[in-house]
């Protein structure tokens, strides 16, 4: 963070780190890999959560696709004529490996 006295418009803060639990959705942590549960999954998190986490997931999902595409378009060159742009932020066709985790790239 900024030292102490920065003026609020002026603040900075750097992530220095992004788990479950620092966005709201501690409720998916029965599906977080660790040491003592190695095997972890989706399916471990309890079916009366899954209407909250789903409703959280789709929001952070919304917001974070408006940024990326915010930064897509201020970087974008114009299209050229016929280009079409896609809206997506990463053009992941030419992807030839599919992982299970993280863990597994």
């Amino acid at each position: 963070s900024s030292p102490p006295g920065t003026a609020a418009a002026e603040e900075k803060w750097i992530v220095g780190e992004f788990n479950c639990s620092c966005v709201g959705i501690s409720k998916c942590l029965p599906a977080y890999c660790k040491d003592d549960t190695p095997n972890a999954c989706y399916n471990d998190i309890p079916k009366k959560d899954f209407k909250e986490i789903g409703q959280i997931s789709d929001l952070l999902g919304q917001k974070a696709v408006k940024i990326l595409l915010q930064s897509a378009r201020e970087k974008a060159k114009p299209a050229a004529a016929g280009d079409y742009f896609s809206g997506t932020p990463v053009d992941i066709s030419a992807l030839t490996k599919v992982s299970k985790d993280d863990l597994g790239l």
